[in-house]
């Protein structure tokens, strides 16, 4: 390709050098064998960290030709973790916290180190992170009953606040669905219940927030005003049965 690059010619080039056909055969075919062990290799490194598969070939060869580099990593991190896009390292290159987007900090319940190979500590970094978050979420259960919800939604991260809102949701609808035996004005009573709820994120959203804070209580918003709705078309259909299709679908 040099001796090419130097003289364009051809045909010149052919009779100078007549063995250039099989150099060049020979060369594809070492090529071939090349790609053919590098997409082996590759698919072994994503058989170990299945979230590589979220990456392109060339992503990935980028981050294993540079899997000591934590800086070229944390460039690749949210095609692997959605919403992951920095990491806070302390001392000896171990991962103290995560980055959201929204510039949401999670502390991780345990630091990950960084020595091994880089399908191993992202898996460790992806253990700990679900880790961290189930913790915070049996904490934030427990809040959750004894907070005002306008206190619970600003003292907790965006995905706690989100998930725990639809978990207790739930539960208190199939609580009032099944009430309603005892009590037929109960989905009345929940129905009036959610309505609340949305009225007092909605003044919160017009008080003095964080950008962050906002962001969690716009997206809290949006799945109690689905969650509202819902209520509404359970009582307009009269549902009063946890199995009734209405509510499982």
């Amino acid at each position: 390709m040099q001796r090419t690059q130097k003289n364009s010619k051809c045909i010149n080039i052919v009779k100078q050098f007549p063995n250039t056909l099989k150099d060049l055969i020979a060369n594809n075919e070492v090529l071939d064998v090349c790609q053919k062990q590098l997409e082996d290799y590759m698919e072994k490194k994503r058989k170990a960290f299945p979230r590589f598969y979220f990456l392109s070939d060339d992503e990935l060869i980028d981050i294993l030709a540079n899997s000591r580099d934590l800086k070229i990593i944390q460039g690749h991190l949210k095609a692997c973790f959605d919403n992951v896009v920095a990491l806070t390292i302390g001392d000896d290159e171990i991962i103290e916290k995560i980055h959201s987007s929204e510039k949401e900090v999670l502390k991780l319940k345990k630091p990950t180190k960084t020595k091994e190979v880089i399908e191993k500590w992202l898996d460790n970094l992806q253990t700990n992170i679900k880790d961290t978050l189930y913790n915070l979420l049996k904490e934030g259960i427990k809040d959750y009953g004894n907070q005002l919800r306008p206190v619970f939604v600003r003292s907790h991260y965006g995905q706690i606040v989100a998930a725990i809102a639809q978990v207790m949701w739930c539960q208190q609808t199939e609580f009032y669905l099944n009430e309603q035996q005892m009590n037929p004005m109960s989905l009345q009573d929940w129905s009036d219940m959610n309505v609340q709820q949305l009225d007092e994120l909605i003044k919160l959203i017009i008080t003095d927030l964080s950008s962050l804070e906002r962001k969690i209580i716009v997206a809290l918003v949006t799945t109690d005003v689905h969650a509202r709705d819902v209520v509404d078309e359970l009582k307009e259909a009269n549902v009063s049965s946890t199995y009734d299709f209405m509510w499982l679908k």
